[in-house]
């Protein structure tokens, strides 16, 4: 309420301690006194802010300056101020203002001088709130300030904007409000003569690295301007809740349309930050079109399962072309949705797959117009998924002989597997296949691995079942990268990697075919899918079989060989034992018994292998001269076959050996083992004999190379890869770059 009285006088300005009344007199005279306010709001502070712009000192932040507003100095043209301070009993407290001036003095607007006196003396929180209020109930947004304002330091008071300081408020109560660690908000500035966009993760495990920030930032496609810590634990420190606010641009200088991609971004930032998503050059998509992040997946998992199939484009580069394209990126997602959804569209698709090929033949760039091309292929070539199951894990079945640029041979199906720790692919040659499950280190070939194993599957499995089958998968994430994966973390991602292949694969009920829950099935029926222990797996049958049984798989202990309630075939050593008859079947015929006349070997593999340990096993009379596999090389010129057998015997037997565990005083004289990280290995004069090589010294490479070529009775091949090729094919004919360095022609192999 305001009584108004002009006189000679300007006094009486009282703000009872509520705040919700205010009594203001005025009158006009040479001086200007009369502000009375309750003694709780820090009346010296109140003043002391008072005294500095009635001197016209400038204020800490131009946002503190336009929020107090005009001072009484500036206002009333003085050359000097004095005031003065009285406590009253009752709690108020009176401050007296003098303003000196020259001359006459100013007409002040009263309204003018009464708002900025209530502004002055009302608390940041008050302002807070305000500005809170714009987006919420005025009591909803005042509550909020009050439960949250301790958290906020000084430091954040004085520089932050009342809209930021709004938004920071309602975040952290919307954090606080549930189990998560970690919340993402994002606002333009206002009122601001640069504005940025501010993208703002808030942390309860307090400060985080800007390493892990960083990147996910600027894989928006973003500049980062500036970035701003603030501890919010509070006077208490209660919690250890942190805020990191980075203010960015787009690369044209502009601010985000965050009405539009802002929910976008912020979802993906969270579930990045929570582990549940991944951040790369894709994720420019979240602002270039309406895509969210989970969408983006389908897009990221077709690009790093097309890698596999066809590595001529970097990942990288796969994702600048869908940046260069977005209106097609966002096109594909909708045509795999049109297609694979619960709302599937037949008459969508037609038209969405039209308007594709439309652009696509209209695109200038050969690259791109081969990387989106494959895309769309690849959707083509798609048969089922379990995008649409919601497990957090994307599978995708596929036609082989439908995918773009896929080698030879073309299995009949495959199925590649997505999540965020493990990645992997089935390949099938036939509706009723056999082969085991492998995890593989091979993280950026394993679908070459996986071929080439798949190969031999259909070989030897032809008087077992009508053809063979291979899977393997990689652990795309551990928690110590120095250390490698745990066993546990193993037996998770072969979980993971099972779960994902029986996701898009059909049930058997009472001998009717059920297909399963949330998947659109684009081929026939097919029910009988098998696995069996691998290397790294070789424990991990029950684990499948437990799956199985889990999710009501027709096959439930059959599932996988092995384990409680099968066979251990690794332990039987099945597979070497079949090769072996043919080894004796072939010495057979050149008059030559392996089990009791000596030959000579070089092999591929060491004895925690299935193939080569347990082939290794199978003659006393075998003389190993030399082997490698990933790690090491192992050389015995000329070695004791009953002695070195023991010796093989002894690391068999120890799980998960390599050949550093080989006993080095069994080793003939100028042998040894060495590591395949050495820059240069000593070739003795014992080991030139028996390589038939005249150098003295050899990179890991050459070495292998040469043993490949040593003249020798047997080649024993128990490892992974493609070591031998034709005189007329290339190293891409291969299809296996890890081995390029180490591979010779098939007319170099002077073995039997």
């Amino acid at each position: 309420t305001f009584g108004t009285h002009f006189n000679q006088s300007l006094e009486g300005v009282k703000l009872p301690s509520s705040l919700q009344t205010l009594t203001f007199g005025v009158y006009f005279n040479q001086s200007l006194e009369g502000v009375t306010l309750p003694s709780s709001l820090q009346t010296l502070s109140f003043g002391e802010r008072l005294e500095q712009s009635l001197e016209g000192v400038a204020l800490p932040s131009s946002s503190l300056k336009y929020t107090y507003g005009a001072d009484f100095y500036q206002r009333f043209e003085g050359v000097s101020v004095d005031y003065q301070l009285t406590l009253g009993e009752t709690g108020d407290a009176r401050i007296h203002f003098t303003v000196w001036v020259e001359g006459s003095i100013p007409l002040v607007p009263f309204e003018d001088l009464e708002r900025e006196v209530y502004t002055l003396t009302r608390t940041w929180e008050d302002r807070v709130a305000e500005a809170l209020a714009k987006t919420r109930d005025q009591t909803e947004a005042r509550a909020l300030v009050d439960a949250h304002a301790r958290r906020y330091p000084s430091s954040f008071r004085v520089s932050a904007p009342l809209d930021g300081a709004a938004h920071s408020v309602a975040e952290v109560d919307a954090l606080l409000s549930v189990d998560e660690p970690i919340r993402v908000g994002i606002h333009n500035e206002v009122d601001s003569e640069e504005p940025l966009t501010r993208i703002v993760v808030y942390s309860r495990d307090g400060k985080r690295d800007l390493s892990e920030m960083l990147p996910l930032v600027e894989d928006l496609g973003l500049r980062v301007i500036e970035e701003i810590p603030t501890s919010l634990s509070g006077e208490d420190d209660t919690d250890d809740l942190f805020s990191h606010d980075f203010g960015v641009l787009a690369f044209d200088g502009r601010c985000l349309e965050v009405a539009d991609c802002g929910p976008r971004v912020a979802a993906a930032l969270t579930a990045t930050l929570r582990g549940e998503s991944e951040s790369d050059g894709l994720s420019r998509l979240l602002v270039l079109t309406e895509l969210d992040h989970n969408r983006i997946n389908i897009l990221r998992a077709y690009r790093s399962y097309w890698h596999l199939v066809n590595p001529a484009f970097s990942k990288p580069y796969v994702a600048a072309a869908f940046a260069a394209h977005p209106d097609i990126a966002g096109d594909l997602v909708k045509l795999f949705e049109a297609r694979f959804s619960p709302e599937a569209d037949a008459a969508a698709e037609t038209t969405l797959r039209e308007s594709l090929m439309a652009r696509l033949d209209a695109e200038a760039s050969l690259d791109e117009d081969r990387i989106l091309r494959g895309f769309l292929g690849l959707i083509d070539a798609t048969v089922r998924t379990s995008a649409y199951r919601e497990t957090g894990v994307v599978s995708f079945k596929l036609l082989s002989r439908l995918v773009p640029a896929v080698p030879d041979p073309k299995p009949l199906y495959e199925i590649f597997v997505f999540a965020p720790d493990v990645a992997g692919v089935h390949l099938r040659g036939g509706p009723v296949a056999r082969g085991g499950i492998r995890w593989s280190i091979r993280r950026e070939d394993y679908r070459t691995e996986v071929l080439g194993l798949m190969k031999a599957q259909m070989t030897k499995n032809v008087v077992i079942v009508p053809t063979g089958a291979k899977g393997g998968f990689v652990l795309r994430h551990v928690a110590d990268s120095s250390a490698g994966p745990s066993s546990q973390e193993v037996r998770d991602a072969y979980r993971t990697f099972i779960g994902g292949l029986l996701d898009v694969t059909d049930n058997l009920d009472d001998g009717s075919v059920v297909h399963p829950d949330g998947v659109r099935v684009l081929d026939g029926e097919d029910p009988y899918f098998v696995v069996a222990a691998d290397r790294g797996t070789a424990s991990f049958s029950d684990t499948a079989n437990d799956i199985a049984a889990e999710r009501g798989f027709w096959l439930d202990d059959a599932f996988a060989s092995g384990g409680s309630s099968g066979y251990d075939h690794k332990a039987l050593g099945i597979t070497a034992r079949g090769a072996w008859e043919s080894v004796r079947h072939h010495f057979a015929e050149i008059d030559v018994d392996v089990q009791t006349d000596p030959i000579t070997v070089i092999g591929v593999g060491d004895m925690s292998g299935d193939v080569f340990g347990n082939g290794m096993l199978l003659s006393r009379s075998i003389k190993l001269v030399a082997a490698f596999d990933h790690r090491h090389i192992f050389i015995d010129p000329d070695p004791e076959p009953e002695r070195s057998f023991a010796e093989r015997e002894r690391i068999a037997g120890l799980g998960r050996s390599s050949w550093d565990d080989y006993n080095r005083t069994l080793i003939s004289p100028g042998g040894g083992v060495f590591s395949r990280s050495l820059k240069r290995i000593e070739v003795t004069e014992a080991m030139q004999r028996v390589l038939d090589t005249s150098m003295s010294a050899m990179n890991p490479q050459q070495l292998i190379a040469s043993i490949r070529k040593a003249p020798v009775d047997l080649l024993w091949n128990g490892g992974i890869g493609t070591y031998v090729k034709a005189s007329f094919e290339t190293n891409d004919d291969a299809q296996d770059r890890s081995n390029d360095a180490v591979r010779v022609d098939g007319r170099e192999l002077r073995g039997w």
